[in-house]
């Protein structure tokens, strides 16, 4: 932490989290906690440099065992607050009683995450298993605290906590987890609101918070190639794409990544292909369309393939090397039935076949990328995030002050899109956004701008430091170590929000990697603006 920031009133480093709330470093009472919404999954990349569903356990009510979508299957029975955990030592642990395996606890869900995972002790054997009992774990309980694991590779449609034989348990913190290994616990309640901290190229060290708009993955089988709903096509003397399913492992650790071979045949024209599609209903608008891939032999690499969108006949070349890519393409739909995917092709492809690893397709009505959105057999909405502190008049300078923020810029929208912000009453407001000029704007309005800046043009996938000194008829604009702007007139707003990237209109919402950010209830001199802001 930078020696300044030990001025600071507010201090948030994104590093503990729980649902709902973002922790502040200072103050460390709870008096500077965030509050955080997301009504949705979300995806991240975890410090192993993979794509991890957040959070990663997948059970909702997780030491809530009566509450649903857990639901019992025959009279087993359960005491709740029965005893300490064996994590924390709250008295939050409970008593599971089961005559035999035809009394259980259940938590419907489908998938196949793998890693089925309980603490237990107590006498008699407990039993994990999945939806059919193809894959179950029997442990004879001690009187020490065990984690219980059931590794589940296949599909299964829920998870069943029961018995062989009987048992008279103490159990606490069901866990569902992608892999077969069980990550360490993760509380949940709705599931819903957990806060997202990335770590973009994985290798540990300090992650941001990253905070997005609400965006929308239209393609079905996100992971699924061999799905009917992906159309395999060819023509001249191309073949049909072929597909293995779950042939290597993908960006998420597991073994799910499809192998798909395109072969084109001996022609070389732009009439013989092989050619993998989905089509989906667009507006007129411009689209972002991701994808992990990766060669899936030696002798693929350096070869490429054609990536088409909306059947336009505009052609992308995706170069193939020996390690995962998202690959990345934006195109503006005019606005009906699209196609997206992949062609073997002559004249644009090289490789008469190529054997390509695919993982997470997505297309999103989007300017620029946003994080990987899983779907099934339908599309799949991610939530737009929100993170802010109302009631905070005490932390934030009424009179002279500044805000500072740290953040990785991930791109424009169409309108004016909010980084960060100090708000009061209607008008009142000290903060910086981006317009629909693509400038940052920073803004300090009393019932009305006074102050503010449009002069610098933010690069995509670039870090900065912000930092806005207010003090009335002395302002000051800080980006990078150098001083933007200063404006000796204006009065200063009373505030008692802040707010990341957030906005009652959607439009507004700025998708962003937050590093750091702070409230100083003084106004620093400029040469303390510039070492703040110093890259």
């Amino acid at each position: 932490m930078s020696d300044l920031l030990n001025k600071a009133s507010l201090v948030v480093i994104p590093s503990g989290y729980k649902e709902d709330t973002v922790y502040s470093v200072v103050p460390s009472d709870g008096s500077g906690d965030l509050s955080f919404t997301r009504a949705s999954n979300g995806t991240r990349i975890n410090s192993a440099g993979l794509v991890e569903v957040c959070p990663w356990n997948l059970l909702e009510q997780s030491n809530s065992f009566s509450t649903s979508p857990w639901f019992l299957v025959g009279t087993p029975t359960l005491t709740s607050n029965y005893a300490e955990n064996p994590l924390t030592g709250a008295n939050d642990a409970w008593r599971f009683q089961s005559a035999s395996d035809s009394e259980r606890v259940v938590q419907s869900l489908s998938g196949s995450f793998n890693a089925f995972s309980l603490y237990a002790k107590g006498t008699g054997t407990i039993r994990l298993r999945d939806s059919a009992g193809t894959y179950s774990t029997d442990v004879a309980l001690t009187s020490s605290w065990q984690r219980v694991l059931v590794d589940i590779p296949a599909v299964f449609t829920n998870v069943q906590i029961t018995s062989n034989g009987g048992c008279d348990a103490t159990i606490y913190g069901a866990q569902l987890n992608i892999g077969s290994t069980a990550k360490p616990y993760f509380p949940t309640t709705d599931r819903l609101n957990v806060p997202r901290l990335t770590y973009q190229n994985g290798g540990g060290g300090c992650p941001s918070l990253l905070l997005e708009k609400q965006s929308t993955n239209e393609v079905t089988y996100s992971e699924s190639f061999s799905q009917a709903n992906w159309v395999k096509a060819s023509a001249g003397t191309g073949s049909v794409p072929v597909v293995t399913t779950n042939y290597a492992t993908s960006p998420d650790g597991t073994q799910n990544a499809d192998l798909v071979v395109f072969d084109r045949g001996a022609g070389n024209t732009s009439s013989d292909f092989s050619w993998l599609y989905q089509t989906f209903v667009t507006a007129s608008a411009t689209y972002t369309m991701t994808c992990y891939v990766k060669a899936a032999t030696s002798g693929d690499i350096g070869k490429n393939l054609s990536w088409r969108n909306f059947g336009t006949g505009g052609m992308w070349s995706v170069n193939l090397t020996n390690e995962w890519q998202r690959i990345v393409v934006q195109e503006t739909a005019a606005g009906g039935v699209a196609e997206v995917g992949f062609y073997n092709r002559g004249t644009y492809s090289t490789g008469n076949s190529v054997s390509v690893l695919m993982w997470g397709f997505q297309a999103e009505q989007s300017s620029y990328e946003t994080s990987y959105i899983p779907t099934t057999s339908s599309s799949a909405t991610r939530v737009a995030d929100a993170c802010s502190k109302t009631g905070i008049s005490s932390l934030i300078g009424q009179t002279e002050g500044v805000l500072f923020c740290d953040f990785e810029f991930v791109g424009y929208g169409s309108v004016a899109q909010w980084i960060a912000f100090l708000i009061g009453a209607a008008g009142d407001y000290i903060g910086f956004y981006t317009n629909s000029s693509n400038k940052i704007v920073m803004e300090v309005s009393s019932g009305g701008p006074v102050f503010l800046d449009v002069s610098i043009t933010l690069n995509v996938g670039t870090r900065y430091k912000m930092a806005v000194a207010y003090k009335a008829n002395d302002f000051a604009f800080y980006v990078n170590g150098s001083q933007i702007s200063i404006d000796a007139s204006g009065s200063v707003p009373s505030c008692s929000e802040f707010n990341f990237n957030y906005n009652t209109t959607a439009a507004n919402i700025a998708t962003n990697k937050y590093n750091q950010a702070a409230l100083f209830k003084t106004r620093l001199t400029n040469s303390e603006l510039a070492s703040l802001t110093t890259i």
